[in-house]
């Protein structure tokens, strides 16, 4: 059960800064109903269990692909976030927020994994920290390694529901002219991560 913990502790640690997914998640549960906001949570989870199995079971030749190219990775995510920061800055709150509007619960989910697991710090954050628990190694047995994992579960899980269900609570105070505003401060939010995804590349040594 130790090692349990100490994955709820990496996921919580993980899943805490509120990036662009965070803020992705906050604009959703908004502007397009709690089903869209859960799932853009539920994205961001699935890719941080993916980069906890790749730590757990040590994976050292994906995690190794994923640094090696990271050049590449970075310039995916990047102009994959400045492109969802623009559409979200640009959406028609009125038109999103109609009922008869059918929402689309795969892209939000999608888009949400995507921007999460195009970032190479994240498999790097995890080796750090799975190291630092005394959580891999040699002697590691898949029971162990997939306890860890599912607290990694939980831990980024349970962050993902906190912030979905505090912006829930909020979300009747909000009219179309509030929503509006939402809208376009997420998107300048977004916008900005990506313009930094994008500048990190250039302090990333040359090979």
């Amino acid at each position: 059960m130790g090692l349990f913990f100490k994955g709820i502790v990496v996921g919580i640690i993980i899943a805490t800064p509120v990036g662009p997914v965070g803020t992705l998640c906050v604009q959703r549960t908004l502007t397009e109903g709690k089903a869209n906001g859960f799932l853009t949570g539920l994205g961001a989870t699935a890719a941080d269990v993916i980069f906890g199995l790749i730590a757990a079971f040590g994976l050292t030749v994906v995690s190794n692909f994923l640094i090696d190219k990271q050049e590449w990775i970075r310039l995916l995510g990047g102009i994959i976030i400045c492109l969802i920061g623009i559409r979200v800055f640009f959406v028609n709150t009125q038109k999103k927020m109609a009922p008869t509007r059918s929402p689309n619960h795969f892209s939000a989910f999608g888009s949400a994994f995507l921007i999460a697991i195009t970032n190479p710090i994240t498999i790097i954050t995890f080796a750090v920290m799975f190291a630092g628990f005394g959580l891999v190694g040699s002697n590691a047995k898949y029971g162990s390694a997939s306890l860890t994992v599912f607290g990694v579960f939980v831990g980024s899980g349970f962050i993902w529901l906190t912030l979905w269900g505090m912006t829930l609570m909020f979300r009747e105070r909000f009219d179309f002219g509030r929503m509006k505003w939402v809208n376009k401060i997420a998107g300048i939010v977004i916008l900005i991560f990506g313009v930094s995804t994008l500048l990190s590349l250039i302090s990333l040594p040359t090979h």
